[in-house]
Formats: structure tokens, C-alpha cells, sequence
């Protein structure tokens, strides 16, 4: 999904997956990157929020087992 403020079309229309890195942090726990972040002031739909949402619990959960 893109999140530009000027383009109509994508908000809503197209939805991109974000990406993730996992990485090992310096207390050994593993963190999540997320590569491609909307930046600050991003204008969303409710759809484009949801998803988005919704990677990021997925993103949570599977770094909450990893760390367990």
C-alpha cells in the first residue's frame, strides 16, 4: 500500500506488504525492522490502516515467539 499524501489511487485501491528484517538486538533478543514504514503524516483509508495493522500484529507475534 502506498501512503502518499497526493495520490488518490493508492490509498485504499493497492495494497503492498510491508517488510520486515529480523535482526538480533544487543541483548540478544531479536527485533523487527520495518523496511518500507509509511514516513510521518501519512493519509490513510480505514482499509490501508487495517492492513497495516494487521502486518504488524503478525510482525509482533512472530517475534514474540521467536524471543520466547
Amino acid at each position: 500500500m502506498s501512503y502518499s499524501r497526493n495520490s488518490d489511487e493508492a490509498l485504499g485501491k493497492r495494497t503492498r506488504k510491508l517488510e520486515f528484517d529480523y535482526v538480533r538486538g544487543r541483548n540478544e533478543k531479536v527485533l523487527v525492522i520495518v523496511k518500507n514504514f509509511s514516513g510521518l503524516d501519512a493519509e490513510m483509508d480505514e482499509h490501508g490502516l487495517r492492513a497495516m495493522a494487521e502486518q504488524l500484529i503478525q510482525a509482533a507475534d512472530k517475534l514474540a515467539s521467536t524471543n520466547n
